[in-house]
């Protein structure tokens, strides 16, 4: 979805490191860092609310932003 975004001219915002995350690929990964936020519910579980918390944040920056 981020290229589609891209493609037309828009901005992709609310990336997020891939530091801390087990996993052994995802196409939403950019370098290092994920195009969104990714959520590992079933072997990270304790980390979701913090890690929601943190991502809100950025992207309500990232909107604000001109």
């Amino acid at each position: 979805m981020a290229e589609f975004v891209e493609e037309r001219g828009g901005k992709v915002v609310g990336l997020t490191s891939t530091k801390g995350y087990s996993y052994e690929g995802s196409r939403a990964e950019r370098g290092d860092q994920f195009v969104g936020l990714a959520l590992d519910i079933e072997n990270q579980a304790a980390l979701t609310n913090e890690r929601i918390k943190n991502w809100m944040e950025v992207v309500v920056k990232e909107f604000g932003k001109k």
